[in-house]
């Protein structure tokens, strides 16, 4: 699959409105006695009626984390906006849940990509 490297317009060629079921969340970072880094946030997506791909998509440099209600089988709608011109420092994207609000951050770097889950079964 085509990894997507902070790129909206390629982003949304992966028609991510068809993966609208929040099945990971995680939140990582890295702490020292000097240092704590800035969050990472890994989203899987899926299909509600197929399990062929996933949307896994990660998030770099994450900030200004607002999480709100995630329980329940609604449907989500993720847009990826560029900020840049804001000129916040290593906020580059802001990412929000559109449908629910069910989060919001900002952050400096985005990856996608559709996955094949490793349950899953390719179409021959």
């Amino acid at each position: 699959m085509t990894l997507v490297f902070n790129n909206i317009n390629a982003f949304i060629a992966l028609e991510p409105r068809h993966y609208k079921f929040l099945k990971t969340i995680n939140l990582t970072r890295n702490i020292s006695q000097e240092s704590c880094s800035k969050y990472d946030v890994e989203l899987i997506l899926s299909q509600l009626t197929s399990s062929e791909h996933e949307l896994h998509i990660r998030f770099a440099n994450v900030f200004d984390i607002q999480i709100g209600h995630l329980e329940g089988l609604f449907g989500l709608f993720i847009d990826i906006e560029d900020v840049s011109d804001m000129q916040l420092e290593d906020g580059k994207y802001r990412v929000v849940e559109q449908e629910e609000q069910a989060f919001s951050f900002y952050c400096k770097d985005f990856f996608a990509e559709l996955v094949v889950p490793e349950n899953g079964r390719r179409k021959t």
